[in-house]
């Protein structure tokens, strides 16, 4: 099963956020940024640490954008932590099938929408996103393929960035969107 360990950090305001951004931009200036226009619905699971999403992700100006079930696995800690996910793409999405969705599994939690920036340092993806309603947030997730070493591959090179970005004093956010979105 795929894992990834991942640490989200809360940003203050948007001066800092565009402070930060610069800051990575400087480690890798010639580097792909890839926006993107995220809506993720949540369905209840009787796990607490069990969360399951239906994504709709636009990249660009692609109207229809594409769409994913998402199932992970992690504790909600306030440091970088592991987690293993099930990606299920979702080919043809057509109309009406959230009412399917729904019916299988009960009515969305909640819904999160985010505009997400991408940049990608080796195996590690930094995020920046501006999420609806709760704000300013970079996280950096760390994608382990088989074999890659925790330590070494996730928390080593999270830490270097997050260093590099000086944001070592920036509180970390030992929850996930969901459960933020859920207190709101």
């Amino acid at each position: 099963m795929p894992k990834n360990i991942e640490l989200k950090l809360r940003l203050g305001d948007e001066n800092e956020c565009v402070l930060v951004y610069n800051r990575a931009r400087a480690q890798r200036p010639n580097d792909y940024l890839q926006m993107l226009d995220q809506t993720d619905v949540y369905y209840h699971s009787q796990d607490p640490n069990i969360r399951m999403k239906l994504r709709t992700e636009v990249v660009g100006c692609d109207a229809e954008g594409s769409h994913c079930l998402v199932i992970y696995d992690r504790a909600n800690e306030d440091r970088a932590r592991t987690s293993s996910y099930v990606l299920m793409d979702v080919h043809q999405w057509a109309p009406g099938s959230d009412n399917l969705i729904e019916k299988a599994f009960g009515k969305p939690e909640v819904t999160v929408h985010k505009t997400r920036q991408v940049m990608i340092f080796d195996n590690v993806r930094v995020h920046f996103d501006r999420v609806t309603r709760l704000g300013l947030f970079v996280e950096f997730e760390a994608v382990l393929a088989d074999g890659m070493d925790e330590q070494k591959n996730g928390h080593k090179p999270i830490a270097a960035l997050r260093t590099a970005m000086y944001l070592d004093n920036a509180p970390v956010e030992p929850r996930g969107y969901r459960e933020l979105m859920l207190k709101v």
